[in-house]
């Protein structure tokens, strides 16, 4: 097992928000927890339906995002965010064979690297870890920065399922 996974594609891919597998927010299933969790972004139902499987199953989680930057944030998402994010992810990852893959990670540092600039829940490594695309962030190559909020809460839920 490695020390560290820096990139949620390929092997990883099932760490990502993006990846498929159906989630509920607020008694609505939604296809991922990209699509929820964008969703969670506005108190306005009839917004949320956008994201719903049921009332867009089409949606992909790269749509569902692009989607998500156009709402008006709702008053307390900073200060809820966080916990949208965890109570989502526990879901995800109660599925037995998510659950397995997960734990299967051993103790590895989780880190969402990435390019595309996000710092809150990543780290931008300034290029695409492992070379795959050859891309790079707008700001160009840079040293890895980022707080990586994603990745440490798959670590805390990793270790809350194997204990």
């Amino acid at each position: 097992m490695p020390v560290k996974i820096d990139y949620f594609f390929g092997e990883w891919d099932f760490l990502s928000n993006f990846y498929s597998h159906p989630v509920s927010y607020e008694d609505v299933i939604y296809a991922s927890v990209e699509h929820a969790y964008q969703a969670a972004k506005t108190l306005d139902l009839k917004k949320r339906e956008k994201f719903s499987l049921e009332n867009n199953p089409k949606l992909t989680a790269a749509g569902a995002k692009r989607l998500g930057r156009k709402l008006k944030l709702r008053e307390d998402w900073e200060a809820v965010k966080l916990d949208t994010m965890r109570g989502l992810l526990i879901q995800k990852f109660i599925y037995p064979q998510l659950r397995d893959q997960l734990l299967a990670t051993g103790k590895a540092e989780l880190i969402e690297g990435n390019w595309w600039e996000d710092r809150w829940w990543g780290v931008c490594y300034g290029g695409q870890p492992g070379g795959f695309h050859k891309r790079t962030c707008d700001c160009g190559p840079h040293e890895p920065t980022g707080e990586n909020n994603l990745g440490k809460l798959l670590m805390e839920i990793r270790e809350q399922l194997g204990a």
